[in-house]
């Protein structure tokens, strides 16, 4: 049983690692891409980022209980010429 706690804070240490991960992807994904839409207020904040974050979270937990990896609609914008 001497284990058991390594597993658990493994465990704990790589879902947080990849939870990190993800809030980072989408930060920075939300930033450009608002920033290419013109959607940023002035103070270079992107408007509705509440909203953005809690879609992604959104769709992050579906897309896992799906079994699935995490896909934003927002990745696929690039900056116009």
């Amino acid at each position: 049983m001497i284990f058991l706690p390594n597993l658990v804070l493994t465990i704990f240490t790589t879902a947080l690692a990849f939870c990190m991960v993800d809030m980072f992807d989408t930060l920075g994904t939300l930033y450009a891409a608002c920033e290419c839409a013109g959607l940023m207020d002035e103070k270079g904040e992107p408007l509705n980022m509440n909203q953005g974050m809690l879609s992604d979270a959104i769709a992050t937990t579906v897309g896992a209980l799906c079994g699935t990896f995490s896909l934003d609609f927002f990745k696929t914008i690039e900056k116009p010429n």
